[in-house]
């Protein structure tokens, strides 16, 4: 009889992740990600079988669940003002209680602990993700049009059957319905998506200059 023993594990492996630092081009990797997905959709049009499709379902919310992680947590890396407006929406966090030591030995310690609860989050939930948007940009990630609200709301159902169920639903059937043209339209609202926020985030970052002086325009035609 052979004897098995098994270590518990150890969390601390992850701690790695603590580390990272933010990513410096998140719609630039998601451009680059979509860029590449669209030429294997375009390469299988019609002919994608149905695996194959559920595949290209799941890759295309990692590429947006990527961007929408990497632009948030490298906000709240530079922005206080996001940073507070986070914490102070989130219910898991915004009574949490800290000791004065713990600040006093790191002052970075909100904003480690908010990033290392963004790093868990589920950004597929995007009902949660359009809470915290508003709370902190004013900022609705949902599409304005509910026809297209519906669409990726119920796409998250489609992903969660892809990922936990191999693309069957809850009575066990296969889950019909991700054709090309179903992909095609999913990617193109994920796409304004991620324009119209990062948008928000190029304004945030670079906003007027209200003391510049302004230059006087002068009417060639004048002279």
């Amino acid at each position: 009889m052979h004897t098995v023993s098994v270590d518990h594990l150890d969390h601390g492996d992850d701690d790695w992740l603590e580390d990272l630092e933010p990513e410096p081009h998140p719609v630039g990797n998601y451009n680059t990600a979509v860029a590449e997905w669209r030429r294997f959709l375009r390469d299988l049009g019609d002919e994608g079988c149905s695996g194959i499709n559920r595949m290209l379902l799941v890759q295309l919310f990692s590429a947006l669940e990527a961007y929408l992680s990497d632009a948030v947590i490298s906000l709240v890396h530079r922005n206080d003002g996001v940073l507070n407006a986070i914490v102070a929406w989130h219910e898991e966090l915004k009574d949490e209680k800290v000791s004065l030591l713990a600040v006093a030995k790191n002052p970075n310690l909100v904003r480690d602990i908010l990033i290392a609860k963004l790093r868990r989050t589920q950004f597929h939930r995007f009902e949660h993700v359009n809470g915290m948007l508003r709370a902190s940009l004013n900022h609705h990630l949902l599409p304005s049009r509910k026809e297209d609200r519906d669409f990726i709301l119920q796409s998250v159902k489609f992903r969660h059957a892809c990922v936990h169920k191999n693309g069957n639903d809850d009575d066990g059937k296969p889950i019909e319905g991700i054709t090309f043209d179903y992909l095609r339209r999913l990617e193109a609202i994920f796409t304004a998506m991620v324009e119209k926020l990062d948008d928000v985030i190029y304004d945030l970052d670079n906003p007027p200059n209200l003391n510049e002086p302004d230059v006087p325009f002068f009417d060639e035609t004048e002279f």
